[in-house]
């Protein structure tokens, strides 16, 4: 294989997996217009009331998979859903518990885990 064929493999390959890793991941950025949002999230202060336990992660690598594991950007371009926080609970789309603790995260209304697929 000569060395341009070689060069072009391995950059498909890289391409390749980062192009998976983005598809499965939880990447969120935040919007201020509600209609640029694919999800209206409501924040709320007790667990008990959440559709999602989130815990917001500080590498991308740990957002994979729809676990309520979130890597937030500041690009929207690379997110895969933009949320826009909604002030009243009745208004949102998915109420969310944000967690320090990751092993708490995860769907606990999980008929709403679709919204993050």
């Amino acid at each position: 294989m000569s060395i341009q064929k070689y060069v072009m493999a391995s950059a498909l390959c890289i391409a390749g997996l980062t192009a998976s890793i983005k598809s499965n991941a939880q990447i969120v950025a935040t919007t201020d217009y509600v209609k640029q949002a694919n999800v209206k999230v409501f924040v709320t202060q007790y667990k008990m009331d959440a559709d999602v336990v989130v815990y917001k992660t500080p590498f991308l690598k740990n957002a994979v998979g729809n676990n309520g594991k979130w890597y937030f950007t500041a690009s929207q371009g690379e997110a895969n859903k933009k949320i826009y926080y909604i002030k009243h609970k009745e208004e949102a789309d998915v109420i969310v518990y944000f967690t320090n603790n990751s092993a708490e995260a995860g769907w606990v209304n999980k008929k709403k885990r679709y919204l993050f697929n």
